[in-house]
């Protein structure tokens, strides 16, 4: 739970600078990017609450680089300073792979940051198409038995 205190002590620092943010989604550990995952991204603070995106990845997995809200670049080079970077949460989607939602993605003035996501298929019997009595098993060979 957030501590109501440190909401009011942001809400006092305007949020005038920007960030971007590239989500790179991909699955089988980073080896096969995923087309067309859906991402859709919101700010989690209150300066950014009402910035909210909606995009696909590409080809290569990788979704545009967007410009988002962030406190000015001099809040994060002061040590101790809590608030020099602004949150967003992201929730990436596809068919076909359980959904991974991200809370408090961290951006900097300045910066672009990439973040990896990782897509874990459905396992096939979450999918509906997985029927056991039709299962093929393999023999000891690995071909199919009949």
């Amino acid at each position: 739970m957030e501590n109501p205190e440190s909401s009011q002590n942001q809400e006092l620092i305007p949020y005038i600078g920007e960030g971007y943010l590239i989500m790179n989604v991909s699955s089988a550990s980073g080896a096969l990017p995923i087309k067309d995952a859906r991402v859709h991204i919101k700010g989690a603070d209150i300066q950014n609450r009402d910035t909210e995106y909606s995009l696909n990845t590409n080809e290569s997995g990788r979704s545009e680089r967007i410009a988002l809200k962030a406190p000015s670049r001099s809040l994060s080079l002061s040590p101790g300073n809590p608030y020099g970077f602004a949150r967003y949460t992201a929730v990436v989607t596809k068919d076909g792979y359980y959904t991974q939602t991200f809370e408090g993605l961290p951006v900097f003035d300045g910066i672009t940051s990439i973040q990896p996501v990782l897509l874990v298929p459905l396992a096939p019997y979450n999918s509906g198409d997985f029927d056991p009595a039709n299962e093929q098993r393999l023999n000891e060979t690995g071909s199919a038995k009949q």
